[in-house]
């Protein structure tokens, strides 16, 4: 063990790592500029190497990660639509994704409850945004209009599997020809 360098020997199994030098490499793997605008946004009596490292991402966070308006948010996320050949689940994730940064967070003014409105936005601009017209169709005619964006995916895909089936012939045995036809001697 006595050659291997003091940082590489903590992360050996067996060998804890030291919480000091573990700060010390966050801190040293910022950008020279980065650096510079954590130590002015980091205004303290610490350099930016002995900073606890929570204070570090969290000056690093409040520099880097820049906050989307929700109503931005939402226009764009009712303004989603599935790209023609797209997989119902990759559309579904894409919109999920816009949905989380649309908090549609509501709290109940009787009970203190904090729900979760996005997977309710979600399903329904799953029926909006559909490619296929047809399968949107067959959607809003269905008797469940409740349905949960899992059940909602599972009939797009359903019917996309059956109009796929539809339109692509299936081999079929060969017709046999009937020797039923007369020899003349």
């Amino acid at each position: 063990m006595g050659l291997l360098p003091n940082k590489v020997a903590g992360l050996l199994p067996g060998r804890a790592p030291d919480p000091s030098r573990h700060q010390h490499s966050t801190a040293g793997c910022l950008e020279t500029k980065l650096r510079r605008d954590v130590t002015r946004k980091a205004i303290g009596p610490l350099p930016v190497e002995e900073l606890p490292e929570a204070d570090l991402l969290a000056a690093i966070r409040a520099l880097t990660v820049r906050e989307e308006n929700p109503k931005v948010a939402r226009v764009a996320l009712s303004r989603m639509v599935q790209d023609r050949g797209e997989p119902i689940r990759s559309f579904a994730a894409r919109l999920r994704g816009q949905a989380e940064v649309c908090r549609f967070l509501k709290k109940c003014s009787g009970c203190d409850i904090i729900s979760n409105q996005g997977e309710e936005r979600v399903a329904d601009q799953l029926c909006i945004g559909l490619a296929d017209a047809e399968i949107q169709e067959d959607l809003l005619k269905h008797t469940n209009q409740e349905m949960t964006v899992e059940e909602t995916i599972r009939f797009v895909e359903v019917r996309a599997a059956g109009k796929r089936s539809a339109v692509t012939p299936s081999p079929r045995p060969p017709q046999q020809t009937s020797s039923t036809t007369a020899r003349r001697p």
